[in-house]
């Protein structure tokens, strides 16, 4: 049996206010894996259990148990007292696990094909204008976040494509930590505090977002001169408000590698993908086309050339504000063996691309 903790989203759904059906059930979620979901416990676990007609034979694990687990305190305890048998190290437990002569031998920093960002709705005056969204994009001192919150477990990024893929290419510093700058900024834009102060960061009620946020908020009150607050509701509220264009800011917003290649990435942002993964809505004029181009495109070079084109206009645009790359600190119990980890697992699922051959030794 394999037990991990982890984040979950909803399937999507031709109506982006809320999830299909058929993707709430186990008995119609159909894959060709070597498992399959055999039960579904909204907010609260997901069943895997072997596929029967996988045609890579029976795997070692009988039953694995995903479980939902909105506070990372909470998870980490069951970690230690055994009820869970994989999990990510929570923020403030860092220092404890690397201290830990115990712990410290079960974890271990495995690096994402993920990029984190923060989504303005452009649908909202001011943030409709680039200068504002590139104000707030520059008034993060994302070095500072990853020292001091996340404990240099994570990296500071500037760009869309992270590191360890091609595409990725930090030459690009236009949304680099500037205070004076981003207050510059505003003022070009003739926006005020006064105008920015009603404005709200969307925020999910977990431990690790929460956390996260309330740095960002802080930076962004202490280097723009504002007054601005976290909005923090429960995570299914988030989904469903977000799909409907209901907030002012929302974060942290990512995405992560479906496979290692530019043109899983680039159409996140089309036109047509407002509110539904362009959660902005942001206008970037010819962007479609140059993307289609580039998808399209046999020669690699041009083709290279058209995806920096591309995130070049992301950047310069501040259509979001890039703050971090993923990397994972995981707790893996020393009885969890035959687990292949790469930089593309889910999150907080270690090895999950390949658990057909891991398995739990004797102990």
């Amino acid at each position: 049996m394999g037990r991990g903790a982890a984040a979950g989203g909803s399937f999507s759904s031709s109506d982006t206010t809320k999830p299909e059906v058929w993707a709430q059930k186990a008995e119609t979620v159909i894959g060709n894996g070597p498992f399959k979901i055999s039960e579904i416990v909204s907010k609260d676990h997901v069943t895997l259990v072997p596929n029967p007609n996988y045609w890579g034979g029976a795997p070692h694990f009988t039953k694995i148990t995903e479980w939902f687990i909105e506070d990372a305190n909470t998870a980490f305890a069951k970690y230690q007292t055994g009820d869970l048998d994989a999990m990510t190290v929570p923020l403030a437990n860092v220092d404890l696990v690397r201290n830990d002569p115990k712990l410290s031998k079960e974890a271990k920093v495995y690096p994402k094909l993920t990029t984190f960002w923060m989504t303005f709705n452009a649908k909202r005056t001011p943030f409709d204008k680039p200068d504002v969204r590139m104000a707030f994009a520059k008034s993060i001192d994302r070095d500072k976040l990853n020292k001091q919150v996340q404990h240099d477990i994570q990296q500071s990024i500037l760009s869309f494509i992270p590191k360890g893929m091609a595409g990725y290419d930090p030459s690009n510093k236009a949304q680099a930590f500037d205070a004076a700058a981003a207050q510059q900024l505003l003022q070009k834009a003739c926006v005020s505090a006064s105008d920015l102060n009603k404005f709200k960061l969307l925020t999910r009620n977990t431990t690790r977002n929460k956390t996260l946020n309330q740095f960002i908020v802080d930076q962004w009150n202490t280097n723009l001169g504002l007054n601005m607050q976290l909005e923090v509701i429960d995570s299914k509220t988030v989904t469903s408000r977000i799909r409907k264009g209901d907030f002012d800011i929302y974060g942290p917003d990512g995405w992560g590698a479906d496979y290692p290649d530019q043109q899983d990435w680039f159409d996140i942002f089309f036109k047509a993908s407002c509110h539904s993964l362009n959660w902005g809505c942001v206008d970037l004029p010819g962007y479609d086309d140059l993307v289609k181009q580039a998808d399209t495109e046999l020669d690699q070079g041009k083709r290279n050339a058209d995806y920096k084109k591309a995130q070049d206009q992301l950047i310069n645009s501040a259509a979001v504000a890039f703050i971090f790359q993923d990397y994972e600190y995981n707790l893996i119990k020393p009885y969890v063996g035959g687990l292949t980890i790469t930089a593309g697992d889910d999150q907080s699922l270690p090895g999950n691309f390949f658990w057909h051959d891991a398995y739990i030794l004797k102990h």
